[in-house]
């Protein structure tokens, strides 16, 4: 598909929860890079959606970083959606 109509259309991208609640969206899109600290344990969603006539193939990467908090003991996860 030609640059042009990628840019028209793009891609746009919506990630919620555990709870279901919306962490972030993003709309028409070509790339994208968004990371997030998850609050809680559990399922989270990433979902997208192509409004262009053609089908697309979209490459994500997610990448998590786990450390451990010193001050409490508890482990942090760190998601990254590179898209």
């Amino acid at each position: 598909m030609n640059n042009m109509l990628m840019q028209r259309y793009g891609f746009s991208s919506v990630i919620k929860g555990t709870s279901g609640e919306q962490i972030h969206d993003f709309h028409d899109k070509t790339s994208e890079k968004y990371e997030f600290f998850v609050q809680k344990r559990g399922v989270y969603q990433i979902r997208f959606t192509n409004k262009s006539p053609y089908h697309e193939t979209i490459d994500f990467d997610i990448y998590v970083v786990t450390s451990l908090n010193l001050s409490n003991g508890l482990l942090c996860y760190y998601f990254w959606l590179i898209i």
